[in-house]
């Protein structure tokens, strides 16, 4: 779907998604992409506040907390396509980029 040879595939993937559906909402592409949404209670951790998961075996994204909903989605969905495309990056590299898809995609 999406390839990149950006250092920063984050941005990269936000600028491609932008271009594919202008105008989209978070939740818009989501639902174009075949990803199910849905909202369900905080999961304990020790180390750190969870506000979202990708579970790609069942292509869902659970969001833990509302006020994060854009974010988390958008975050999500970064892993998503991360997934789709085979790419493979070291887990804090991984939410970095998340993190720059995130900041790309609600630049104006």
């Amino acid at each position: 779907m999406l390839k990149s040879d950006n250092i920063s595939i984050g941005k990269d993937f936000a600028k491609k998604i932008k271009s594919l559906y202008p105008k989209k909402s978070a939740s818009e592409i989501a639902n174009i992409l075949g990803l199910k949404i849905v909202f369900e209670k905080p999961v304990e951790s020790n180390f750190i506040k969870r506000i979202s998961e990708f579970r790609p075996k069942i292509k869902e994204i659970a969001v833990f907390y509302k006020d994060y909903f854009n974010n988390a989605l958008l975050h999500e969905i970064f892993h998503y396509l991360e997934n789709e495309n085979g790419v493979k990056l070291e887990k804090r590299i991984s939410e970095r980029e998340a993190r720059e898809f995130v900041s790309a995609f609600n630049k104006e």
